[in-house]
């Protein structure tokens, strides 16, 4: 009952506002072009973004309220917050069954640092690759009771573990140089579960570019290969390659008739960065957590 009374008193504060402001507009119009000549130049003023906001506003309060709400074309939802896709391209198909990215880090001189990342139930196989300059690499994998878990299998950079259990890991990293300059780690797993993204102007739309326009704000859009069962997806992370600091993060929402069911936005690549990578992630069946990521070019 507060909650109602609440919000039809938000409800009335726009309706006075817009209403006030109209009372203004028509008693001191005549008021206001008093102060300018007929040849002085005046500045074009377009729609404020707030009357969008507004009007999706006073669709929630009346939603809430049990009213029925028509939302304007290309929305649905019970807030008209679900865009609608004018033209559905269907997803590529994928194999069922290969080696996905889960993430890649980029350590530093000596490769110092921890990494954590998750290992999804539908996981089969997981492979690390670290790749240095210069020296030998010491690899040591800790799950999330604290055991250390030997690789299976250990050449040169590259480290595999058969049917690891699922959970989230730690891995530390550190070779014998006082000369490695850099030390790129990639973790992969072998399974059917994954992720694909893409960039389009509007959230209406289906067909995309596997990067970004130069310096033009546009929406994520998703699509998760072989979720199974309660299995979901969450969000949308998005980094500068070479770098661990996250340049845009958003939970994905869902859309009506997409190919890609899930969007995000907008983001714009910085002018002086060519190269990203995306981070998607989710809850699988069991209720692990899954991770899934690429890299992507702004052109």
């Amino acid at each position: 009952m507060q909650l109602r009374l609440l919000l039809v008193l938000c409800l009335f504060a726009i309706i006075f506002t817009q209403t006030d402001a109209n009372l203004l507009e028509h008693k001191w119009v005549d008021v206001f072009k008093s102060f300018f000549k007929s040849d002085d130049q005046v500045v074009s003023v377009k729609d404020s973004s707030l009357d969008d906001q507004y009007a999706r506003v006073k669709r929630s309060i009346y939603a809430s309220m049990g009213a029925q709400v028509n939302c304007e074309p290309g929305f649905t939802g019970k807030f008209c917050e679900t865009p609608i896709c004018t033209n559905r391209v269907p997803p590529s198909d994928i194999d069922d069954i290969q080696y996905r990215k889960i993430d890649q880090f980029f350590l530093r001189q000596g490769c110092a640092g921890n990494i954590t990342f998750p290992l999804d139930s539908e996981s089969q196989h997981l492979t690390i690759q670290v790749a240095v300059n210069e020296g030998n690499i010491n690899l040591t994998l800790t799950d999330d009771q604290g055991i250390v878990v030997p690789p299976n299998l250990a050449v040169g950079g590259i480290f595999a573990w058969n049917q690891p259990h699922p959970g989230i890991y730690q891995l530390n990293v550190r070779t014998d140089s006082l000369n490695t300059i850099y030390c790129d780690v990639t973790v992969e797993t072998e399974t059917n579960l994954e992720a694909d993204v893409g960039f389009v102007d509007r959230p209406h739309e289906d067909a995309f570019e596997k990067g970004i326009a130069y310096n033009t704000p546009q929406y994520v859009i998703v699509h998760p290969y072989f979720l199974n069962g309660s299995a979901t997806i969450k969000a949308v992370y998005i980094y500068e390659n070479n770098r661990d600091h996250t340049r845009f993060v958003s939970r994905l929402q869902p859309r009506f008739g997409c190919g890609y069911e899930y969007y995000a936005g907008e983001f714009k690549c910085d002018p002086t960065m060519t190269s990203y990578r995306w981070v998607v992630e989710g809850i699988d069946y069991k209720g692990y957590l899954w991770r899934r990521s690429n890299s992507f070019a702004c052109a």
